[in-house]
């Protein structure tokens, strides 16, 4: 997609302007400025189309957001440029100093947002068209949901059909998704490959796998907590690398030897510790401690100290923030309860944990055994465990509340088996409800 594909975007508060950026000229300023007057006051999308280009609006909550664009590109990188925007606008003036800001006068600090967000839109596009089918995908499911929902009393063939709706959707999201990428990886490993293409496009919504930290392999030890911990840090040093001016690598690889001082200076043995205790011990370690880094990239293999600055704690409860990271490209560490399905799968379909299959703890008696892994991105569930039920239930009510459950979340995973585990090479797919808690390391760019 060429540079002049976004050309001009603003931020407005009625018909003021706070914040705009360009690097054109043209008149297209003046045309996108007449449109905004005569734009509905409510929430709304609006594009209007001018002598080859599209001025597109979103208007919410008082504020509109508006993006010219070449008119070949289309109308989801457009919309998706909006709604990046409008996320970051709001997220930053939450306080009220747009409320009563004048003209222009927020340009200082959000131009460059604008030019960051337009930047971003343009050069990736796939992961842009990605995402807006899926989630397309999904509001199509919502509607299905509530148009089923109001016409309680014509049930019938609408419930059939709506079930064979959305097994489909899910069918095309996930399981197809899935299988396409493993056809793809299969392919390149006969071709003589050893490793999946760290540039290949990937089924989730989240970070490509040129941005993560090489799959690594535990085998018999019991190291999960500290190879998630690692990799996660790794892959946030790796992004926060790559946004350098200009872009750098991030070669290191953590060192796990380095974890010795686990036990001396968190005062627990490794499987001792609660749910999600070992993790968040990890956590404390690179915080305080940090760990040696060995430059792969060197001849010499030079080693630094890296450190975490901070670190977050999400539940299972905090599933919508955590997708919302996911698609800031965020990695996070994760631990779950395993049971006995865990191991037979081998990455192959959706692990969900089954208490009653549980495996038992190896230290701690009455508790089950646990496992690490990094959180890379998330695509819709598939869903057929609540279709079965929704088609044996004859109560509407019971009815509506399977029909609400449908939009449960599938996250994908790297695991740290070694790169043949599982259908994508090192990585699977693990329901958002099996999952104990997440820990997002807070790196500063550079090493400690």
């Amino acid at each position: 997609m060429g540079k002049q594909s976004l050309i001009y975007a603003f931020v407005a508060r009625s018909t003021v302007v706070l914040a705009e950026y360009t690097e054109f000229t043209g008149n297209f300023t003046t045309i996108a400025s007449q449109y905004l007057g005569k734009l509905p006051a409510s929430n709304n999308k609006s594009t209007y189309n001018c002598d080859g280009h599209t001025f597109n609006y979103l208007v919410e909550d008082g504020f509109t957001y508006c993006v010219v664009a070449v008119e070949s590109v289309g109308q989801q990188i457009p919309i998706a440029f909006l709604v990046r925007v409008k996320d970051d606008f709001s997220k930053r003036y939450a306080g009220g100093k747009a409320a009563t800001a004048a003209p222009s006068s927020l340009n200082r600090e959000f131009r460059s947002k604008l030019k960051e967000h337009m930047q971003y839109c343009v050069d990736h596009p796939e992961e842009i068209n990605k995402l807006a089918k899926v989630q397309a995908q999904v509001s199509e499911v919502k509607n299905l949901m509530m148009e089923n929902t109001e016409k309680v009393f014509d049930r019938g063939e609408k419930i059939e059909l709506l079930v064979d709706k959305i097994e489909n959707l899910s069918s095309q999201v996930l399981s197809a998704s899935l299988t396409n990428a493993a056809k793809e990886l299969e392919a390149e490993i006969n071709e003589g490959g050893n490793a999946p293409n760290q540039d290949a496009a990937v089924p989730w919504i989240g970070l490509r796998k040129r941005f993560l930290a090489p799959v690594r392999k535990q085998g018999a030890r019991r190291t999960c907590v500290f190879e998630a911990s690692m990799v996660t840090t790794e892959t946030h040093y790796k992004v926060n690398y790559n946004a350098k001016s200009p872009p750098e690598e991030f070669n290191y690889c953590l060192s796990l030897s380095d974890f010795k001082v686990y036990t001396s200076h968190t005062g627990k043995v490794l499987g001792a510790n609660g749910s999600g205790g070992s993790l968040e011990n990890c956590m404390e370690v690179l915080k305080e401690v940090g760990v040696r880094g060995v430059d792969m990239a060197s001849e010499k293999k030079s080693e630094e100290r890296f450190k975490i600055h901070a670190y977050r704690k999400f539940r299972r409860k905090d599933i919508h923030e955590v997708m919302l990271l996911l698609d800031q490209g965020k990695a996070l560490a994760a631990s779950f309860p395993i049971s006995d399905n865990w191991k037979s799968m081998n990455g192959v379909g959706v692990y969900e944990f089954q208490e009653e299959r549980a495996l038992p703890h190896l230290h701690r008696k009455g508790k089950f055994r646990g496992h690490s892994v990094m959180i890379v991105g998330y695509f819709p569930d598939s869903l057929e465990e609540d279709l079965a039920a929704l088609k044996s239930k004859d109560d509407i009510e019971e009815q509506a509340q399977l029909l609400l459950k449908l939009a449960e979340v599938v996250l994908a995973f790297q695991n740290s088996y070694g790169e043949l585990w599982g259908e994508l090479g090192g990585f699977g797919s693990i329901k958002a409800k099996s999952i104990g808690c997440y820990y997002l390391p807070i790196v500063c760019v550079g090493a400690a």
